[in-house]
Formats: structure tokens, C-alpha cells, sequence
């Protein structure tokens, strides 16, 4: 039986959630800032935004953004 990679997604489910976890018991702790959590989830938002523009410029054959450009901004 030939699995696609959907019905593998449970399986590493886990270490999707691992950063999250960590994340939120650093904050729980008092190690984490909330602006920390805030800067993050700007800078997640911006490039959700940027993803979406590009999806959307490759399903009308517009002009694409750079791979590079992208991966440099996740960093």
C-alpha cells in the first residue's frame, strides 16, 4: 500500500510542534519577552503575505519573486 505524503503528516506532526512548545514554555517560564513573540509573529505575517503574492503572481504567469529572495527573508 502506497502512503502519499498526507497521511504521513500525523507521524511528524511532532516535530512541527516541537519549536512551538519550546516557544511557548520559554514565554510560560519568563525567559521570553512578549515583544520577542511579537517581532516574530510580524515578521511571520509579512512573509505569509509575501508566499501568498507570489502564489498568486505564479497562478496568473506574472512575475515571480526570487526563490533566494524569499529563503533570505525567512532567515
Amino acid at each position: 500500500m502506497d502512503l502519499s505524503p498526507v497521511y504521513q503528516l500525523p507521524n511528524a506532526a511532532p516535530w512541527y510542534l516541537l519549536p512551538l512548545t519550546t516557544v511557548a514554555g520559554l514565554f510560560h517560564r519568563g525567559n521570553l519577552p512578549v515583544s520577542i513573540l511579537a517581532a516574530y509573529g510580524g515578521v511571520s505575517l509579512v512573509l505569509f503575505v509575501m508566499y501568498w503574492i507570489d502564489k498568486r503572481a505564479a497562478q496568473r504567469g506574472g512575475q515571480r519573486t526570487a526563490e533566494k529572495t524569499l529563503h533570505v527573508f525567512e532567515l
